[in-house]
């Protein structure tokens, strides 16, 4: 098992390398401040779309959903040797 996958998502926020919003590329990790750090993380999939887990199972959002807009955070690469 990859040790990344279980670290909390504020942990996961302090990893890797910052992408700016304009530049982020499928599989970046996108954070969202809904409880006061970056309590929630996404993966990017292209065209504005983000996939991650939900109460229901596993949902896609747009970051131009006033929700995730307001709550985003920012966005890291995590550089794969």
């Amino acid at each position: 098992m990859n040790a990344f996958a279980v670290l909390a998502s504020f942990e996961q926020f302090n990893l890797g390398v910052p992408v700016s919003r304009n530049k982020l590329q499928p599989g970046d990790l996108v954070s969202f401040n809904t409880y006061g750090r970056a309590s929630d993380v996404r993966i990017y999939i292209g065209g504005g779309l983000t996939v991650g887990s939900s109460s229901d199972g596993v949902s896609i959002h747009s970051l131009s959903e006033s929700y995730w807009s307001s709550h985003y955070l920012g966005a890291k690469r995590i550089p794969i040797n």
